[in-house]
């Protein structure tokens, strides 16, 4: 997580580079197709999927007993695996090509999209048939050698990509050479976990595994994969929407502030997988009581980390994106609110998929994201009608709240932890849940009274934290005791 945070530091501040040069030298409807283009198909990468956090739990076992003949046959069919679900995507992905005119409102030709959407797809769907071996890295708990990998290769690509933009200031030429990156970037991952584990080399002389297993991993992959789908449509149906509804000119805005959330994310998700496999030991090896009392705390101080975050961005917002790019425009504050309040209710939900994931629970809520994704397209039909682009945003809370909020946890406590009491989880996540929202509400009136500069951002950063720290104080004053009881035991055993 330590270095994975330093790379992502560094890759953040070339990407902001990167994205000044982009709207320096191409147009605002230019950078809202790129934004739909980048957000939309980035998330079918392995990295981000939760599949590949999913298919290393098949791993967990051998590696634990290092049973390198068990091993090679699971890395063996998990790469077939990986080759049927690529050819699958690649062909759900070329299917929407002659839907893209309806997707993106855009005065760039439909053309230059289609092309653009192609590349990027087919360089991206690579890595299921390039990097499916550097799974191995995340299940063995070494994901930093892939987060530092990952780091170093994308701030070379932010940097010919801002060469490339300054010298031609030609798109098609910017989208040609992100394919071919991306496609690099998968083979550089699948020889490095070639050379750091022999059971990951030539493969196809591995055993195959038998029928009866094979079968049952699919039928949870089949499964595991429809959800994956849905929860791809989730996370980018708001960008959806606001181009089929709004046009490129609005995605555009809504592009910039995506940038920091796609930072963000990249922690987050960071934190997530650092955390996963860890999870899933003590899934496997501890007694369920303990393990439920482990959830709710982490849960809890992971959603007070993640409000620290979210809470003082969000209320510094609009300040950032006028300091990075004074010409960009910037949303109201309500509907910054409503976006920074979408995005961290989606965050919070990373400890309760961990600990699904743990206990193998893949296919049992599988109609969640087809109720949050079905709710979310009706809702911001009907209320863009009445209250324009806003309505977007505030469908993407009412859909989470009526889907992925509950059935989640109820699914956990149900299948995962045998049906016991979920009351401790509900008061602390409700009672984090209002810190947050109003302290962001608070910063967000008051924030209009500071200017609009780099003195500025740091102070509102610097007051909107501290007034997040007093109230999660006050309001969670019991769990000061779980935070220093923590340290403690942590200072006990590095004595030890």
């Amino acid at each position: 997580m330590l270095l994975g945070s330093i790379g992502l530091v560094l890759v953040s501040f070339f990407g902001v580079a990167e994205r000044a040069v982009f709207i320096n030298n191409l147009s605002q409807d230019i950078l809202g197709v790129n934004t739909f283009l980048a957000t939309f198909i980035k998330q079918l990468t392995l990295t981000d999927m939760t599949i590949n956090s999913a298919m290393a739990f098949y791993l967990y076992t051998p590696l634990a007993g290092r049973d390198e003949v068990s091993l090679r046959r699971m890395l063996r069919f998990i790469q077939k695996a990986y080759r049927v679900l690529g050819s699958i995507l690649l062909a759900t992905g070329l299917a929407l090509l002659p839907f893209l005119s309806i997707l993106i409102k855009t005065p760039v030709p439909i053309s230059t999209v289609r092309i653009c959407y192609t590349i990027y797809l087919v360089g991206i769907v690579s890595s299921y048939f390039l990097s499916s071996e550097s799974i191995i890295l995340e299940a063995d708990q070494k994901y930093y050698i892939q987060s530092i990998t990952e780091s170093t290769l994308r701030i070379i690509q932010y940097v010919t990509q801002m060469v490339i933009l300054a010298l031609t200031g030609n798109f098609l030429y910017y989208i040609i050479y992100i394919g071919a990156s991306n496609a690099f970037d998968y083979v550089v991952l699948s020889l490095i976990a070639k050379y750091n584990y022999k059971v990951a080399r030539k493969l196809r002389t591995a055993e195959k595994l038998d029928r009866a297993t094979e079968r049952r991993i699919y039928g949870e992959l089949r499964s595991l994969s429809l959800n994956r789908i849905g929860q791809l449509v989730s996370y980018n149906i708001t960008l959806l929407m606001l181009s089929i509804l709004a046009g490129t000119q609005i995605t555009g805005i809504y592009s910039n502030y995506c940038l920091v959330f796609l930072g963000l994310m990249a922690v987050t998700n960071l934190i997530f997988t650092s955390m996963n496999s860890s999870i899933g030991n003590m899934c496997s090896s501890e007694k369920k009581e303990d393990c439920i009392v482990s959830f709710i705390d982490t849960n809890c101080i992971y959603l007070i980390l993640m409000g620290l975050i979210f809470s003082p961005l969000g209320i510094a917002f609009n300040h950032i994106i006028r300091v990075l790019y004074p010409k960009a425009d910037v949303f109201p504050l309500y509907v910054v609110f409503m976006m920074i309040l979408a995005r961290y209710m989606i965050i919070g939900r990373n400890i309760v998929r961990a600990f699904e994931q743990a206990y193998g629970i893949f296919h049992q809520d599988w109609y969640k994201t087809v109720l949050e994704v079905g709710l979310n397209a009706l809702i911001s039909i009907v209320l863009y009608h009445f209250i324009g682009y806003s309505g977007v945003f505030l469908a993407a809370i009412i859909s989470f709240l009526l889907s992925y909020f509950w059935l989640e946890p109820v699914c956990l406590f149900r299948y995962g932890f045998d049906g016991m009491k979920q009351g401790s989880y509900w008061f602390d996540y409700l009672r984090v849940l209002a810190v947050f929202s109003l302290n962001t509400i608070l910063g967000l009136a008051l924030s209009r009274y500071f200017p609009n500069s780099v003195i500025g951002v740091l102070l509102l950063f610097i007051s909107s934290a501290i007034s997040y720290i007093l109230m999660t104080l006050i309001i969670l004053a019991e769990k000061r005791n779980f935070f220093l009881k923590t340290i403690k035991r942590r200072m006990e055993k590095r004595k030890d």
